[in-house]
């Protein structure tokens, strides 16, 4: 049941979708193929994505109101929560949607990545077993990305780029949920210093292990990493300026 559902509704249509993009992109280049299908996905489920940043920036900004009803009713946890939800539905915010539109979206790009994985190690031959009857299938596939790079090779520039663009992207979405304060000041407590850690390991250790991946593995999965990174980072950018109050 699982693996139907996840082949009819996730990877078969992915993989489909760059199995034609492969047959009709001149010379049948897969790195054009796999930007072109990162890019699609990404804004197939761009509302989506959307929907959760702004719920989380809706949230951001009842925060104090937030901490002062905490305070206020610290030791009624009965009228604490009864005065969250009405704060929640005075400003139009489902708490748990940015949540729910997070998981939503988890299939979809865990069956991107998959399809690339599967078309950068079967290059000369592509699986048949997943591919649409009114599919026709590439007579020629390329492995050499605009003739400058072999995808199923190793490449040190395109793993850079990737950790470049995932730092810029953490660091992005790291100063959007912290204010500056917050990110300065000395941690009092054992919480707070977890805390610390953990936005330093997000912020800084995160964009150096995908890089690292990024380059053992091959320049299929770097690319994929380059632009659904890019993506992402326009993503925040674009919901952060229309947030903004001239807009």
């Amino acid at each position: 049941m699982f693996s139907y559902i996840w082949h009819t509704l996730f990877f078969d249509p992915i993989y489909n979708i760059l199995i034609f993009l492969i047959n009709i992109i001149p010379n049948g280049d897969v790195g054009l193929a796999i930007i072109f299908t990162v890019v699609f996905v990404k804004l197939l489920l761009m509302p989506v994505a959307l929907k959760s940043s702004v719920t989380q920036a809706q949230l951001k900004k009842i925060e104090p109101e937030l901490k002062s009803i905490k305070d206020k009713h610290k030791d009624d946890k009965q009228a604490q929560s009864q005065a969250i939800i009405s704060l929640y539905r005075d400003n139009n915010i489902n708490p748990f949607s940015s949540v729910m539109v997070v998981f939503l979206q988890i299939p979809f790009v865990i069956a991107l990545y998959l399809s690339v994985n599967k078309i950068s190690t079967t290059l000369s031959s592509i699986d048949t077993e997943f591919v649409y009857s009114f599919n026709n299938l590439p007579q020629t596939v390329t492995t050499d990305f605009l003739n400058i790079m072999n995808l199923s090779e190793k490449s040190l520039i395109l793993a850079v780029l990737v950790g470049v663009v995932q730092y810029l992207y953490t660091n992005k979405i790291m100063h959007k949920n912290t204010n500056n304060n917050s990110v300065d000041k000395k941690p009092q407590t054992l919480k707070e210093e977890f805390a610390k850690n953990m936005q330093f390991q997000f912020r800084y250790i995160m964009p150096v292990l995908i890089a690292v991946f990024a380059y053992i593995t091959s320049t299929a999965i770097a690319l994929y990493f380059l632009i659904s990174g890019l993506m992402s980072f326009l993503q925040e950018w674009f919901v952060s300026s229309s947030s903004k109050p001239n807009k």
